[in-house]
Formats: C-alpha cells, structure tokens, sequence
C-alpha cells in the first residue's frame, strides 16, 4: 500500500518489482483502498470509499481488473434523515508551502446560523504519541460533547512538518 494521486489520505494498492522497477497502481486513485490479498496472490478483496462517497467491496484481479461488486452501502436511511456528509479540507501548513488534509465532520444537528466549538485532531504519524493504537485521535473525539454539538477536523501532516491553526473568537 502507498499514498499517491491527487490526495495523501488515499491509500492505494501498487506493484512493484524487488529491483523498484515496473512500479503499477493496481487500484483507482479517486478512492482510498483497504486490500486483502489472496493467499495466492491472484485476487484481492477492494474496500473502496471516500469521504463523500460510502465504502463499496470489490473483487479485483491481481492485474487490477474488478471482476465482480461484492457489496455496496446504501446511503438512503442517511439522506433521509438529513444528515450532513463529511466534507475535505485542503489548506497550507505554517510554512506556506505543504498541503495538509483534513476532514471536517458536522453534529447531526447542524445549523450553519450558530457558532459551535471546533475539535482537532492530528495525527502526527507512528513517532509521535499523537495517536495510538487502532483508533485514530478523531474517533475518540466522537466521545466528547458540547451543548449543542460540535465539529471535528482530524488532519494528517507530513513529518517534520507543524501545524498552526489559531481559533478565531
């Protein structure tokens, strides 16, 4: 698995030679992928999904080749109740020059008129303790409540790089 295309959040399955050589992308870079491989290395199980649009499972031929739709969520229940989707954030670091990504997560009862307290999380890579375990920061921030709901932004930075964010009042 590497992160490559238009966007460091998506995971995507490439093949490659031991030499680094004939390096192919065997899934679709509009999606971020979670694999598993067949035991003998012929197929693979595709989970694909992204922020906007719900996870679908594939079967995929080890040449890249989906053969076959296992699965797919169906957002019906979720539009009818009127929730808000998730939406993704492009924004510069503080050194003006490094894209950060983050994803910016809406209270069921959102109303774009208030004004509601702002949760980041970041998760700043396996050196760091700023996340642990399977479970990333931003999941347990769904543990914490205001009155009146709250917004998340987990965000992924590149290493060695910091983030600044300074809340307006």
């Amino acid at each position: 698995m590497a992160r490559s295309g238009d966007n460091p959040m998506k995971l995507q399955l490439h093949r490659v030679g031991l030499d680094g050589t004939g390096d192919t992308r065997l899934t679709d870079p509009a999606f971020h992928h979670a694999v598993d491989l067949a035991p003998d290395g012929k197929h693979f199980i595709d989970v694909t999904q992204r922020h906007d649009t719900p996870p679908a499972t594939r079967l995929v031929s080890a040449e890249g080749k989906v053969l076959a739709e296992l699965a797919k969520s169906d957002l019906t229940k979720f539009d009818k109740l009127g929730l808000k989707k998730v939406e993704l954030l492009k924004f510069k670091a503080a050194d003006g020059t490094t894209d950060l990504y983050g994803m910016l997560h809406f209270p069921s009862d959102f109303d774009p008129a208030k004004k509601y307290p702002l949760l980041v999380s970041v998760y700043a890579g396996p050196e760091t303790n700023g996340g642990a375990g399977d479970v990333p920061d931003a999941e347990r921030a769904d543990r914490v409540r205001f009155p009146g709901g709250q917004l998340r932004l987990p965000q992924r930075r590149r290493a060695g790089q910091e983030v600044s964010w300074t809340p307006s009042t």
